[in-house]
């Protein structure tokens, strides 16, 4: 994932959270400072960062891309103009009741979480 640092056989790992990546040599000067324990769990498995969505539907993508947002967590419109997350059953209802006026077809969006938005819509 690094090209300078195509491979690394060790992580090093400090409250909780990755602070260098390389070899255990490359790592001498910090590892003689602080006191360290060498976790061999993972010494023969492949270790790729994180991923939100390891694999995507492009084309579901692109569908949802062109259409309203209504989601919790802030995104973009197709433009890549901001778009604020609405948090929640009211502010959803008041963003396609903005967008149905003076409207004759129908309006459709995407991306409203229950969970999150304080239960169902409609019910």
């Amino acid at each position: 994932m690094d090209p300078g640092r195509p491979v690394a056989n060790a992580v090093a790992v400090g409250d909780g959270k990755i602070v260098s990546v390389g070899s255990l040599e490359s790592m001498r000067p910090w590892l003689r400072r602080v006191p360290h324990d060498i976790d061999e769990t993972f010494a023969d498995k492949v270790i790729l960062p994180g991923f939100i969505d390891p694999h995507t539907h492009l084309r579901l993508s692109e569908t949802y891309m062109g259409l309203n947002y209504v989601g919790p967590i802030d995104s973009t419109d197709p433009n890549g103009k901001p778009l604020k997350g609405l948090p929640n059953r009211e502010a959803v209802l008041s963003r396609l009741n903005s967008l149905s006026k003076d409207r004759t077809e129908a309006v459709v969006a995407w991306g409203y979480d229950p969970g999150m938005q304080d239960g169902h819509l409609f019910g």
